[in-house]
């Protein structure tokens, strides 16, 4: 039986937060109005499995008309209706975070889904993280490494179109003037990472919140076929348009070409809770969790979530908190 301490990275509601390590540098800002980033070379990811991370910050979410189904911020694919193009979007009509696989016509043509359970209208200017898993699992998604959605009855692959992918935008939008299927997105982006296998909220929990080191992207064995972190600009000859340039640091090399007004700024992040011990302990089959937290910033509540398997988390408690705070405080949990 596994236990994992959610609750710490919660502030004023259980669902969102307002959290970045520190130690991430820049992050790519878009402004809504034709900025975006994408690859040059057409990349097949070896993911039948995959797992992509992103951390995101919303400015603003626009309302839909026509056929637009919101702002993409994702997306691997310059037409419609082929085996594998992938969004990941805000959808205008809910403003819930989304994640979509398509298959092609001749299946006949599905759209599937998976979504955040709540709204991220009233979320603007609050840093989250989000991770879509597909494959045999089925298709999974997560906010904060907090299960949100899990559609297992319909199984896609995802980005093994040979089409580019674009960070900010939707490929299709930008090929087919004519025909309005998003809108930029309008906010900031950092450490995007993808993996050829599904991760589960454990193995999502334990990298979220810090950079990668060369571990992990030095050779495939580690899983990772993709990882940007937006901490500098190079020229690494796509397009040959100067310093405007992304690296991917996984061996793959799907480097980014900046498009419009996009650019790098600092990330102004916050840490709001600082842990700086964790222990489980058992005793008459009863479990003790005791943490401590050196300071604390606008901390709502610590929630309390227990796996017994396949990654599925139930919450089975709530602790208070002491709000802000920069003294020693200590926690337990029977």
């Amino acid at each position: 039986m596994k236990y994992l301490l959610l609750g710490l990275l919660f502030i004023l509601h259980l669902n969102y937060l307002s959290f970045a390590q520190s130690s991430f540098g820049n992050t790519i800002d878009f402004d809504g109005a034709g900025d975006y980033a994408s690859t040059v070379n057409e990349p097949v990811f070896p993911t039948g499995n995959g797992t992509i991370e992103i951390w995101l910050k919303i400015r603003s979410i626009t309302e839909a008309s026509n056929f637009q189904i919101g702002d993409m911020f994702f997306a691997k694919n310059e037409e419609q209706w082929n085996e594998g193009d992938f969004y990941m979007f805000f959808e205008s009509a809910s403003g819930k975070l989304k994640a979509r696989i398509q298959s092609p016509p001749s299946q006949p043509p599905i759209e599937t889904d998976v979504q955040s359970n709540s709204s991220f209208w009233n979320h603007n200017e609050i840093w989250f993280h989000m991770a879509f898993t597909w494959g045999n699992q089925g298709m999974r998604l997560y906010v904060n490494t907090e299960l949100q959605s899990n559609q297992s009855s319909v199984i896609h692959s995802a980005l093994n179109n040979a089409y580019n992918f674009y960070v900010g935008a939707h490929g299709y939008m930008l090929h087919n003037g004519s025909y309005i299927v998003a809108e930029f997105f309008d906010g900031q982006i950092d450490e995007v990472r993808i993996w050829n296998y599904q991760r589960t909220s454990e193995q999502l929990f334990a990298l979220w919140d810090a950079p990668l080191d060369s571990g992990y992207y030095s050779s495939i064995d580690s899983g990772l076929v993709g990882y940007w972190t937006f901490d500098e600009l190079e020229d690494l000859g796509i397009n040959n348009d100067g310093v405007d340039d992304v690296r991917d640091f996984s061996i793959l090399h799907n480097h980014l070409d900046l498009s419009g007004d996009a650019h790098l700024v600092p990330s102004n992040v916050v840490i709001p809770v600082e842990l700086t011990s964790f222990t489980a302990l058992t005793s008459k089959g009863k479990v003790t969790l005791s943490w401590a937290t050196a300071t604390e910033t606008n901390n709502h509540m610590f929630e309390i979530e227990r796996s017994i398997e396949d990654g599925q988390f139930v919450t089975i408690g709530y602790v208070e908190r002491h709000g802000t705070t920069t003294e020693i405080q200590n926690y337990r949990i029977h």
